[in-house]
Parts: C-alpha cells; structure tokens; sequence
C-alpha cells in the first residue's frame, strides 16, 4: 500500500493513457465536462504555484504520512479484501490523506488502458493533537476498510442495477431524510454504502471481536441503514459457504432477494422503532417562533420522558455557523426531562440547528432508545425588548 497526501497532479489525468470514455469516470461526470473542470484544475495550479505550496507544505505531509503509514501497517488487514470478496485484482492500493477535507471520505478507483487496477482510500482529516496536528487512530480504521470496500462492491451495483431498480426505488423514500443528509441522495447509493457498510461489520467481527460487531451495526442503524444487521448476517452466510460462493458475484443474486424482501419488513420496525421513540414535546422559544426577543439567554427542551444527562446532540443545520447561536453552557433538570442551552442571540437572525440529526444522537431516553431528530428554527426581532 501507498500512503501519501492528496495532491493535485492535473498533468497526469486523461494525459492518453486512458481518455475518459473508456474509463471508469463516476456516473455523475461526463467526459465533456471532466475536461473542462481539468483545464480549469490545471490553470488553478499554474496561477496559485501549488507547486510551491505542496512543497512549503513537505513537513506537514511527511507527519501525517508517517503517522497513517504506522496506522496501516499494524492496524489494517490488506489481504482481508481479496480472502473476503473472491476476487483478485492485480492492484495497487492508495491510501491518500486530504487534508483539507474534514470528515469527507472517498473510494474511487482507476485501471489503465493494460488492465491493472489502482484502488484508492481518499481519507479525510478530522482528529487533531494538542498542537494541531493531524492524528489517526485506531477509530479510523473502519473508514480505510470502507473506502477499500467501494472499489469491490461499486460495480456489482451498477451490474445489477435494473435487478435492484424496484426494491432500490421502494425502500429509498423510507429513509431518504437520513440518507440525503449524509449526502446519499439515490437508491443505487444507499445501496453502494448498504454492502460496504455491512463487509465493514464482517471486518469488525474477524478482527475485534462480537462486541466491535454489534458497536458497527448500533452505528450503522442509528445512520439510517436499519437493516444493517440482517444484511451483515447474510454476508456471514457467504463467508461460510465459500464452497458454494467462490467470489461476491456468485452471491449476489442472494442479495438481490434480500433488498427485494427488506421494504416491508422495514416499514414495520421503522413504526415500532417511532412509536418507542422519545419526543420533544415543547421548547421556549417555541420551534417555529418569530420575533423572539435577542436578549433571551435560555432555550429550553422538554421532553416526554428521562433522558440520559451524559451528553447531548445540538448540531449544526442548513445554515452552518452563522444560523447557530453562540453557547456557553448545556444542562438538564435533575430528573433529565428539561434541557437548558445557555445562548447568546443576535438581532435580526434566522436560527436553525438540530437535535439529534445523523451527525450524533446522544439525546437518548435512560433506557439508550434516541430521541427522533429534530429540526428545529427561530428568528430573532430586529431590537431587543420586544
């Protein structure tokens, strides 16, 4: 495996060693616009030195790729794939560090015009040390496995793809809230992250154990993919017939059945799940007011039962930052029925944010069942007093 970081090297994409029409270019690019945004990449590099750049930026890239590089080698089983999936590519794996790409992680891959494959892990950067600089630890391991993953299940989707159009197309509108916020916004992609998510709980198994397993498939679901646990299942069911299942294509019209089945069995644990659910049952100021006073420093949740106090989800919504009100403290009631936001509001400002979204739901009932996301909004008037 190649570790290093994600650096922009225009001069070498669609360069005759494979034009875009004969590539594996993602579905949502057309070649005719790959080349202009290409140009247009190679112009943005010569104006802004980025030549210069990456190399003022050397140190901080040697770091952080010694610091993957010790991640990979002891952590990270590469032979997994290949025993895991049947299939044996004469590939190169890549794992590439952005930097500057926060939590944003990509699994593209590449074969050349001679048929050798380059596998990609493009991993963002989200922890940090004391001093600022970029960590990995053993919790971004999963994500490796993940990304690794598209490269041995994207094209067994898009080969099956009128096979899974129905149950694709039934059972993405009972999730599509939750899936849409993670930027999934089709059912071929909620079903590309569907099989890459559940090898990664077969990866958890092997390797940490049954309680790394249920902790994947907890995760998974409270995203959206409720299934998560009955499909990783199923993948268990191929690794133990091997015999019958020599590669992930043989077992796939095994999958097609499965999703066909999913959507009503679905529909009846998502009732069950929303009837167990907490709720919000009100808020000062309410979810919705206009002109709320900007001198108010509470907001205030009620809910309908105890919640844990150890922790709480208030996220960032459509309006990022800006439409997030400035907090300097978070509390609940001693029975964990209120919850109290210490804030400090502007004039004249839309407030959006939510509770309990897909990044976290720490707002969980005593017996760890999540509040059902809330997305909540208020305005504040234009002068304080009214």
């Amino acid at each position: 495996v190649e570790v290093g970081p994600l650096q922009a090297q225009p001069e070498l994409v669609d360069d005759g060693r494979l034009p875009f029409e004969d590539s594996l270019l993602e579905s949502r690019w057309r070649p005719q616009e790959a080349r202009a945004f290409l140009e247009l990449l190679r112009d943005f590099a010569r104006a802004a030195d980025f030549a210069g750049f990456l190399e003022q930026q050397a140190p901080l890239y040697a770091l952080a790729e010694g610091r993957m590089r010790r991640l990979i080698d002891e952590e990270v089983e590469l032979d997994w794939f290949e025993g895991f999936f049947g299939a044996a590519p004469e590939a190169s794996f890549h794992v590439l560090i952005g930097l500057g790409n926060g939590p944003g992680n990509y699994g593209p891959k590449f074969r050349d015009a001679a048929g050798a494959e380059q596998l990609y892990a493009v991993l963002g950067t989200w922890l940090l040390d004391g001093d600022g600089q970029p960590v990995f630890n053993d919790s971004v391991v999963s994500t490796v496995v993940h990304e690794f993953n598209h490269s041995f299940v994207n094209h067994h989707v898009y080969a099956h793809r009128e096979e899974l159009r129905a149950a694709g197309e039934r059972l993405f509108p009972l999730v599509a809230q939750q899936m849409r916020r993670q930027a999934y916004g089709s059912w071929p992609t909620m079903l590309h992250e569907s099989l890459v998510r559940a090898a990664v709980v077969r990866y958890q198994r092997e390797h940490r154990g049954e309680v790394a397993e249920a902790m994947e498939i907890a995760l998974q679901e409270q995203r959206g993919f409720l299934w998560m646990g009955e499909l990783a299942a199923l993948l268990g069911e191929y690794e133990a017939a091997r015999d019958r299942y020599p590669d992930f294509g043989a077992f796939f019209p095994r999958l097609i059945e499965f999703f066909d089945g999913l959507a009503p069995r679905i529909e009846e644990r998502m009732a069950a799940r929303d009837a167990a659910r907490p709720r919000l049952l009100s808020a000062t100021p309410a979810n919705g007011a206009r002109e709320v006073d900007p001198a108010t420093t509470e907001l205030v949740f009620r809910f309908d039962r105890p919640m844990k106090r150890d922790g709480y989800s208030v996220m960032l919504g459509p309006g990022g930052r800006e439409a997030f009100p400035e907090v300097s403290g978070a509390s609940f009631d001693e029975p964990g029925e209120v919850f109290t936001l210490e804030v400090a509001l502007a004039p004249d400002r839309e407030y959006r944010f939510g509770l309990n979204t897909s990044g976290g739901s720490a707002f969980q009932a005593r017996d760890g069942t999540p509040l059902a996301p809330v997305e909540f909004s208020f305005r504040t008037s234009s002068r304080r007093g009214r």
